[in-house]
């Protein structure tokens, strides 16, 4: 089961991120509620079998301005494995299930 609330971690071009999702699945449907720091995220996603998989764009500080982004992960037990890729960059999100 992939629904619940994850503490996460990434290690990120601006610097180690860390924050909260929570994951709720619907069919083939999948959204996140992302919060880091002050600031939240909303995101759907799809899932096809144990992986989820979510696609878009976010503004980042200069010089990066607007990035495309690909985020592909699984749940296996307890524990949230994903990696985020843009054309520039690739790195691992990890999370526990805290709920």
């Amino acid at each position: 089961m992939i629904d619940g609330i994850y503490e996460v971690k990434a290690r990120t071009p601006l610097g180690k991120k860390g924050g909260t999702v929570v994951l709720i699945t619907n069919g083939s449907v999948c959204d996140a509620d992302l919060f880091i720091g002050k600031k939240s995220k909303h995101l759907q996603g799809t899932l096809d079998g144990e992986q989820v998989t979510f696609e878009g764009s976010v503004k980042m500080p200069s010089p990066f301005g607007k990035v495309k982004y690909r985020l592909t992960g699984t749940v296996e037990g307890d524990a949230l494995i994903g990696l985020l890729r843009t054309k520039k960059f690739k790195f691992k999100v990890r999370g526990n299930r805290v709920s």
